[in-house]
């Protein structure tokens, strides 16, 4: 009887090694997004600063931009501070993604960024 309790504490360890392992590639991608969504937000602030530059050179006043800001929010039918993504087709598989997406979901395919400001091509 002893060895159906060893085989299934075996079991229960080798379990718990699978899952800490997958647990493990998990915790390591979930890093690289972080890395990713840094220094894409370290880009977009940079060229937020940019932006501001310019329209105050231009007389653009900051309630000027604040009108713009909710006017753009509201696009979408909820003022929520976020901007609603777009659909489009992946280059390589032509599966839907988000726009938003630097590589496609399903393939892994780079999507290529046309402008830096570029708005999307599709709104399917």
């Amino acid at each position: 009887m002893g060895w159906v309790r060893d085989t299934f504490q075996e079991y229960r360890i080798g379990r718990v090694k699978s899952v800490t392992g997958e647990t493990q590639v998990r915790s390591h991608s979930n890093s690289s997004d972080i890395v990713y969504v840094e220094e894409k937000l370290d880009n977009l602030i940079l060229i937020t600063h940019a932006i501001w530059e310019l329209l105050e050179e231009n007389g653009i006043s900051e309630n000027q931009l604040e009108k713009k800001i909710k006017e753009i929010d509201l696009r979408d039918g909820i003022k929520d501070g976020k901007s609603s993504s777009t659909i489009t087709s992946c280059p390589e598989c032509g599966k839907k993604i988000k726009s938003r997406r630097s590589n496609c979901f399903w393939c892994g395919a780079k999507i290529p960024l046309d402008n830096l400001l570029s708005k999307s091509n599709s709104t399917e």
